[in-house]
Parts: structure tokens; sequence; C-alpha cells
């Protein structure tokens, strides 16, 4: 861990005095903007101060807050109908403040100003000196709450008169009108949730241009009794400016940062997006191209051009079907805050989708000694975006790195031969600022912990959306359901990652080791020309024969002489971890982290794939996950109960995801299980199988969870789903569902003339029996009909069969055949199995192979 930063040399405190006019700021605990007021105090100079102020929430979150709000337990001797009836005046402020009818104070408005704040020379030492002060926190335990009601109760009608009016009443009366009443309680309505843990003391010797952390004072270190007073002995303390500043419970204050017994200090930082290097596109100029199918492949840039030694390589699985893919160069210019650029842009392009679903390596010439190339791709906006370096080979005159889709690429070189630690690179993150505020513990989903959510959505949050909106560490705070926003937004971002990274481990710092150096000056290029944060993933060589060794994600903000500061979901808010870059030149190495985290490793995942966007999970927790973290499914096309004209209707829902993304919808339709997928918006339909009469519909959400597939997400049962169906009876009924998307499986029925009823002959013209429609692209349903007013041969044999048409993924489907609809001889069957093998050229009916499957023959009595 980075020591704390040397105290300056002492010098003469009533010298300083003399010559600049000492001046005391104070600093509430909120914002940077507070507002100070200003008064004399004992000839000393100015005093200025400020205090804690409510947090910004909104009408919402206020409206929950008051429906939330249950009476304290009454202290004794007071009435609890008081205590009740207090608590529905609190309500109702509450409500008032969320209707915007209550005066109430934004977070930058000083609402607790420190009214005695003093300097006191005692027995040859100096001391500051001054009392707690958080408007609405009568109790004085730090958080003006529904607590609050209980002095109050206490003290009620109590005047300033009452013997014990300076000792303990006057702590309730909040509007200082020399009564305690239930006026005092609009005091707590403006203020509520507002924090005062303790204070932070800062000095600056420069007239507040910097500062130097002095002490943090919990609130415990004050006295007890009213009111609660500080002090602390600055005696010798160097300094021509201090400033006091009162932090949350989170070690929050003013400045942005969280001091309270810290060892090691990055600095406030700004607050604002970090410069980065600048990206000028010029024009595309293709070099080769070539047609890539899924099965795998690989381009390679022409001899003699600008990307010769150029390639790039296509896995299996990497494109959904066969794209041609462009190989070029792009003439524009890249100016890097840090390190040279290599020269080169390489554009990569398809024809069709640019995302791919597998990893891609593109491999460049190295440009030789002891130079570090650092791989990037250059988004939509124009900024770098870090790229993984999967191998480096000297010897070869080789690096590879990867990327998840198609665009412009490049690399900036570090020069290695000086092994200079000094440079600074800083993304103006800071945890306590920019980070989540509650510690990573782990969900139902994730019991091991969810860092990787942590550390990447906070770093991307930071970089796309802070600029314009608010600092994460403050925001996602309101509770819903079993837990707060903040961590249904970890458990969904961790889920997005982890599907692909579990998969593709192999890809990400796993299979090319760079040495600490090497990572050390990765970090820090990475950081000055991204402006952005870098994901790192931690890890100890402790080897055992019962347990996994220790893994960890963390992030990297800040990089100087050797320093590492770290965001880690594990320490919430806590601006001063990290580590050092230790030993001697050409023999750099990291020190231990956290007593357990040997190697030390950056993730490159300026190009990663996740399987649900950031965005979306952002988009869902303002609107505050519907109000569950549990899936909620509700049906928007039809009411339950309600009676239609039509066998296979349309239905139409949507589903939130709460805590995971919910990419499957599993119908059953009268135990007829029917597969959906919902889009990125929760929406889904499908063709419901109807019998005649009355239809049951049961809805079950799943989420793909890592290395396991699809199981069940946790969900508010909506219960039974029933329509009414008018229909005519089918003598034959035959369903056809499968569980594998992007395939085409095919409903055949031949009836006991050996007319086939199929998908290029959807309605037999002497029977009138019917195929609803043929879905090409997974799930199903198909339905083949022969209703009772059709022609119907009873006692005669009516064939099932299935095609595999196309598709690269063996299928599992479930066929159910009905017979005698709304009859005493009504039979119901179900069948499932299993094909492996599509073959699109051998679909005409009659044919056989492992890509045909007789399901049976069935045979309707009158």
């Amino acid at each position: 861990m980075p020591p704390k930063p040397a105290q300056p040399a002492p010098k003469d405190r009533r010298s300083g005095l003399l010559c600049l006019s000492m001046l005391l700021l104070i600093c509430c605990a909120c914002r940077p903007d507070a507002a100070w007021r200003q008064e004399e105090a004992r000839g000393r100079g100015q005093l200025n101060s400020s205090g804690p102020a409510a947090p910004a929430l909104s009408g919402r979150q206020l409206e929950a807050l008051a429906a939330e709000l249950q009476p304290p337990a009454a202290p004794k001797g007071v009435d609890p109908a008081l205590m009740k009836k207090l608590t529905a005046e609190l309500a109702r402020l509450l409500r008032e403040r969320a209707a915007g009818r209550l005066p109430s104070a934004p977070p930058s408005q000083v609402t607790s100003p420190l009214s005695d704040l003093r300097m006191e020379d005692e027995s040859g030492r100096s001391y500051l000196r001054w009392s707690y002060s958080n408007s609405g926190d009568y109790n004085q335990d730090g958080r003006v709450t529904v607590n609050d009601l209980a002095p109050i109760g206490i003290h009620y009608l109590k005047q300033d008169s009452s013997p014990d009016w300076a000792s303990a009443a006057s702590a309730a009366d909040g509007d200082k009108s020399g009564r305690v009443d239930i006026f005092d309680l609009s005091v707590i309505g403006i203020n509520y949730l507002a924090e005062c843990a303790g204070y932070n003391i800062y000095s600056s010797s420069d007239l507040g241009v910097s500062w130097n952390f002095v002490a943090g004072l919990p609130l415990e270190s004050a006295s007890q009794g009213f009111p609660r007073r500080f002090q602390y002995d600055i005696t010798g303390l160097s300094f021509d400016t201090l400033t006091v500043a009162a932090y949350d419970f989170a070690g929050l204050d003013q400045r942005g940062e969280n001091h309270a017994g810290s060892v090691g200090d990055p600095g406030p930082g700004s607050g604002e997006p970090a410069p980065a290097a600048s990206v000028q596109p010029g024009s595309s100029s293709s070099d080769t191209s070539s047609s890539i199918p899924p099965s795998g492949g690989s381009l390679s840039g022409s001899a003699g051009g600008a990307l010769e030694g150029v390639s790039v390589s296509f896995p299996p699985g990497a494109l959904s079907g066969s794209a041609t893919i462009s190989l070029g160069t792009n003439s524009g210019v890249v100016e890097p805050r840090l390190g040279q650029w290599g020269g080169t842009l390489i554009e990569l392009s398809t024809d069709g989708e640019d995302q791919f679903l597998e990893p891609v390596t593109i491999t460049a010439p190295y440009p030789g000694g002891d130079v570090l190339p650092i791989p990037y791709y250059i988004d939509e906006g124009g900024a770098l975006q870090l790229c993984d370096l999967t191998a480096l080979d000297p010897a070869a005159g080789t690096f590879s790195f990867s990327t998840w889709h198609a665009s412009l690429y490049t690399w900036i070189l570090e020069n290695l031969s000086e092994q200079d630690a000094s440079g600074i690179a800083d993304a103006n993150f800071r945890p306590s600022r920019d980070g989540f505020k509650h510690v990573n513990n782990g969900s139902d989903y994730f019991a091991e912990g969810e860092c990787l959510g942590f550390t990447a959505f906070a770093q991307w949050y930071r970089r796309q959306i802070t600029g314009a909106g608010p600092f994460l560490y403050p925001t996602f705070n309101l509770t819903i359901g079993s837990r707060t926003s903040g961590q249904i937004i970890t458990t969904r971002a961790y889920a997005a990652l982890t599907n692909v990274w579990a998969r593709n481990s192999g890809s990400f710092a796993g299979s090319f080791t760079l040495g600490d150096y090497q990572q050390y000056a990765l970090i820090r290029n990475a950081i000055a020309n991204t402006g952005s944060s870098v994901v790192l993933y931690i890890y100890s060589n402790f080897t055992s024969s019962d347990t996994d060794p220790p893994v960890h994600s963390i992030s990297a903000y800040k990089v100087q002489n050797g320093v590492v500061w770290v965001y880690d979901p594990n320490y919430p808010g806590d601006n001063t971890r990290g580590f050092l870059l230790a030993g001697e030149p050409g023999d750099y190495d990291f020190a231990l982290y956290d007593d357990v985290y040997e190697e030390i490793r950056y993730q490159g995942d300026g190009s990663l794939y996740t399987r649900e966007p950031f965005g979306a999970i952002l988009q869902d927790a303002e609107a505050d996950f519907g109000g569950s973290n549990n899936a909620q499914i509700s049906i928007t096309s039809h009411s339950s109960g309600a009676q239609i004209s039509e066998r296979n209707p349309t239905i139409s829902g949507t589903v939130s995801s709460g805590d995971v993304l919910i990419e499957r919808v599993k119908v059953l339709v009268n135990e007829i299980p029917i597969v959906v997928t919902p889009d990125l918006l929760g929406n889904f339909s499908f063709k419901a199988p109807l019998y005649g009469g009355p239809n049951y519909l049961e809805f079950v959400p799943y989420w793909r969870k890592p290395d396991k597939g699809f199981v069940v997400a946790w969900y508010e049962d909506p219960g039974k789903f029933e329509l009414q169906t008018d229909v005519s009876g089918a003598a034959l009924l035959v369903t056809l569902t499968w569980d594998t998307a992007n395939t085409d499986l095919d409903l055949y029925v031949k009836d006991p003339s050996g007319w086939w009823t199929w998908h290029s002959d959807k309605l037999n013209d002497v029977s009138g029996m019917e195929l609803d429609l043929d879905d090409t692209d997974g799930y199903g349903p198909e339905h083949v009909t022969l209703e009772y007013t059709d022609q119907v041969d009873y006692g005669e044999p009516y064939e099932v069969w299935l095609h595999y048409y196309d598709g690269s993924f063996p299928l599992k489907y479930t066929a159910t055949v009905q017979l005698m609809e709304g009859t005493a001889t009504r039979r119901v069957q179900t069948f499932e199995g299993f094909i492996s093998e599509s073959n699109p050229g051998n679909d005409s009916p009659g044919e056989g192979g492992p890509d045909w499957a007789m399901i049976g023959a069935f045979t309707p009595l009158q």
C-alpha cells in the first residue's frame, strides 16, 4: 500500500497567521459546490462553515420511503399513540416533498453549518474544536431517520423555559422556535437520510490550492450528551489553511474522498472525464477479402503491402453464417498521450453482422527491441479501447490480440529499455465517487461474489455516463424487493460478462503472461490513452488438493512512481487501496496484494462481447427494475379468462429481468412446452396451440448460467393464465416444438390416402387438413389440424413424421398428438426425442435417413 504523503516541514503557526491572515475553511459532507457561511470568531480570521445535506431522492424513492415508515418503539413514558401520530405526519411530509410541495434543500445547499468552529489554546497546546451538526438528527446517531421522532416524543411541547432545555430538550427544536412540537418534523422531512459519520481534517500550505489529509474523527470520538463536541490537537501542525469536511457512513466527504483511517491517497481527482489519445480517421483502402464460413478460416495481408505479415484468424463458431470479411487499412492518424503510435490502422469489415460470437485473433509483426506493443480498438466515437494481448513472440517476430467484432485496430508502443516507472496516468476515477456503494457479497445467483460485474460496469459508467449524468457511488441505492438497485446491476453485469469470459478464459490474461513491469507499463499506457480505468485479474499461485486458488477482479485507475491505485469491490468507497511495483530495474515485481493475491494481470475488455449491453441494464435500473429484483411476466395481448375464436392465436407479453437477463421463457400450453426468446427489451410473442374450451398457460423464465446452460430464474409466479375458445373440435391435432434457436424442424402428416401435409403443401384440398405455419428459425410451434368439419377417415391411421431441414446443432423435439378432442374417447400423447443431423436436400415426403424421425401412426375413432 502507498504510504501517507509526508508532512511538510514544520513552521511557526503564529507567523503563518500574521503573514497570511490565517483562513479556516469548513466544508460540508456532500458536494464540492456547497455554499459557505462566513462569520467572525475570536478575532482570528474568518470561519467558513457548512454541513451535511439530504441526498438527492426522486419522487418515487420518497414515496417508497413514506410507504415503508413504521412508528419507532415509544420511549419510556411516551404515549405510543403520539409516536404513531408523528410517524404519519412524517410520511405526509415525505409525500409532500415527493410532489414538490415541501421546501427542500438541494444536495449542494448547506443545511447544517458548523456554527462554533474555533481554535483554542489550553495548557500550552492548540486545539481545533466544534459541535456536531446535522439538521434533523435529533438523537445524534449520525443519520436523519424515523428514529429521530423519539426525542420529539420525549420532549413534546417543552419550551425554552423548561429546566432541561439547554442540556437535552432543545436538541429536538429543529426549527429553532423555542418549542418542541409537530412543526419540528419538517426539518426531518427536508433532511431525511442525511448522514454525518464524522469529520475529516485537511491542511494546506498554499491557501487551498492543494490539500493534505490530517485526520479523520468518527462520530464515536465525540463527547456524549447534547451537543456532542469534537476536539483535535493541532499543536505543531504546519498550515496556513485548514478545512474540516463531514463524511457519510461510506466515508465520502465533500471533496469526494474517503480519508478516514487512510494510509495513502491518490488525490481527489477532478471528477471530469480524463483526457485521452486522439484519433483522426482517414480514408479506407481494402487489401484483401474472403468468404469465411461458420467452420472458421483466416485472412492474410498482401505481400509487399502495408499489411504484410498481418493475419486474422476466425475460430469455428465465430460467425453464425458465411460472411465476406475484408481486411484493409485506414489513412487516419493516432496521437497518443503516452507511448509511440505504431503507425498502422487496420480496418476489419464484413458484409453482414459485425459482432463475432467467438474471439477472433489478429496477428501483426513485432516491432523488435525492448518494446511492448499495446493493442487498441477504435470505437464509434473515435476513442481507443483496450484489447487483450494474447501472444508476444519476439523470436517469431509477431504479437497477437483478440477482438469480438469488426472495427478499426491499432497499437501503441511502450519502450521498456529505460525501465522507468515514474510516469503518471490518472483516469479521474475514485472509488468513493465512481465505484458502487455496496460491498461484493454475492447473491442468490453467484454466492462466491460478482467482482467482475462491479469493476466492468463501473468502468463503463464512468466513461459513458458520468460526463452527462450523476456519479455512480451515490446513485442506485434504492431498495427494490430484497436488494438495492446497485446490487441488481452488478449481478446482471456479472452474468452478462461471465457467460462469455468463462467460456473463453484462455483468451483473457491466462494464455499469455507479461512480466510485472510490462503489466505496469501497459496499465499506465492504457489509462493515459483511453482516459479510463483498466480491469485487472488478480489471483494466487497457491495450490491445494481440495480448494481452488483465490481469484478476484479489481480495476486500476491511477499509476505514478510505481504505485497502482485500484478500485476493489470488496472495499466500497475506499480510495486508499493499491499495490507497489518493487525491486530494482530489470527485476521489478508487484508487492503482494491483500496478503493473498500474488499475481496481477490486465484484462483487455475493449472489444468484449456481452450477452446483454450495459446500456440495457442501466435503462432497467433507471426504471427501478419494475419494482422487483425477481423476474416478472405479464401478458399484453389478452386478458386471463378471455374467450376467443382462434385455435392458434398469437400471444404477446413482456418479461422484466430483475437480477439476471431472461433469455428464454418456457410456456406450457395445456402442458405442451413452447420455448420463447424475448428481445433485449423483454418483449416476446408466440403461437399458442389451443384446444376447444378452457386452456391453461403457465410461464417459467430462464437465464443462462455460465457453464450450466439455461436454468430457472427467481420469478414472481403470475399463476395460470386461462383462455376459452369456441373453435370447432379436432379429430387430429399435432403440435411440434423444439429447443434450439436458429434451426428449422418440419412437421409432416400423411393421411390414409397417402396425401402429405407439409411446408410445401400446407392445405390438403380434399380433406381440409392444414399446417398453420413453417417456423424456420427455431422453437416452433407448428400445428397440423384436422377438424371434425373436415373429411376425417375414422378407423384409418394418420402417420406423423419430422424432418430436420437446417441447423448445425443437435436438437430436442416435443411432439404432442391429440385425438378426438372434446369426446369421451379423447386421447393425448406426448413424444420427445433428439435429431442430430440436418439435410435441406432430403426434405421430400417419404424420404428417410438420420435427419428424419417417425413419431407414429394415429387412428381417430368415431
